[in-house]
């Protein structure tokens, strides 16, 4: 018994001494060797509410490896910025592609139909559909003014003129631009924006597609069957202007629904189960005149120069990082830009 009373006092001792190395510091091992714990850092340089005059395309974030340094970073970063500057318009417009409506042969050479064969009747100089359809749309087919497969934007001011044959209508017809990725059934199967009119109420009806309905505004008037309306499209890079028989009626961005840019891409004409005809289509360039019909008027990016700084930044510890651009001919012009440093960049 003795024996075993010793034994258990034995063990007793050692669980105490165990148990005070498991609660000293964890930087310390049982050896009291130094054990070396990761950096990571939530910088407050990338919270940085960057103030400017100027309104500055956002810079791509940069990720780079441990153990850069602060002149590497810089060097990676843009040695230059694009500035969105305001300027007078100068220049004429000019037509870009113009629908006659003379034959369906004719019409099918320049366009791409989707819908129900033989929906598409071309009689008496105009383009009408003979039945309904909820996936009806005409679209142009590629030319170089869409900058289709680029970064760059397509600008043009498209307009058509159409007339509804029904006297109360369930819906809407109109015209699409900055249209890519058109599929050939569903009635939102493409990518772009669309403006319409019609609907039981009397209204201009604009919207965004991407395979999907996105209702961004309505507009109301004293709709009329068999009457002709101009609908109008001024699109100048990240903006358009919707005028219905020559009054402006909206402003917006080429956004979609999901904050993805609509950059280019063709124009067209569609419907949503609706008899409609259209009777004049053109595409043409921005004049001077069309770009009072934004609220900043004519702006275009420049390129300007900028030198970045920031100032919490440790190559040796892991986060992100925020460098501040200051545009150096330009005063108060700045930018943020985020750079994350990891083990593995």
């Amino acid at each position: 018994m003795k024996t075993f009373k010793i034994l258990i006092a034995a063990l007793l001792a050692a669980s105490i001494v165990f148990a005070m190395a498991s609660c000293s510091s964890d930087k310390t091992n049982s050896k009291n060797t130094t054990v070396t714990t990761e950096k990571k850092v939530t910088t407050s340089s990338a919270r940085t509410k960057v103030e400017s005059d100027y309104d500055i395309k956002d810079v791509d974030d940069l990720t780079v490896p441990v153990g850069t340094s602060e002149d590497d970073v810089k060097s990676q970063l843009p040695a230059n910025v694009d500035v969105l500057m305001k300027g007078t318009p100068t220049g004429t417009s000019e037509t870009l592609f113009t629908e006659s409506f003379e034959s369906i042969d004719s019409f099918s050479e320049n366009w791409n139909i989707v819908g129900p064969e033989g929906i598409v009747s071309i009689e008496n100089g105009a383009m009408a559909t003979t039945v309904k359809s909820n996936y009806f749309r005409t679209y142009l087919k590629d030319q170089p003014w869409m900058n289709i497969d680029s970064d760059d934007y397509a600008n043009y001011v498209v307009r058509a003129v159409v007339q509804g044959h029904e006297q109360n209508p369930s819906n809407n017809f109109g015209i699409i631009f900055r249209t890519t990725n058109v599929l050939e059934n569903g009635p939102d199967g493409y990518d772009g924006i669309y403006v319409g009119i019609g609907d039981p109420s009397g209204q201009v009806c604009i919207g965004c597609a991407q395979n999907n309905w996105t209702q961004i505004f309505t507009y109301d008037f004293d709709y009329l069957p068999e009457q002709s309306y101009t609908i109008e499209v001024v699109v100048f890079n990240d903006k358009y202007a919707v005028l219905l028989d020559n009054e402006l009626i909206y402003e917006g961005e080429c956004v979609s629904s999901s904050g993805t840019p609509y950059i280019n891409g063709t124009v067209g004409i569609r419907t949503y189960e609706q008899l409609f005809s259209c009777s004049e289509f053109s595409v043409r360039t921005l004049g001077a005149s069309d770009y009072e019909h934004f609220e900043d008027g004519y702006t275009y990016y420049e390129s300007h120069p900028v030198e970045w700084s920031c100032t919490d930044y440790n190559p040796s510890a892991k986060g992100k990082y925020g460098f501040v651009g200051k545009v150096t001919d330009l005063e108060n012009a700045y930018i943020l830009a985020i750079v994350q440093v990891k083990e593995d960049a």
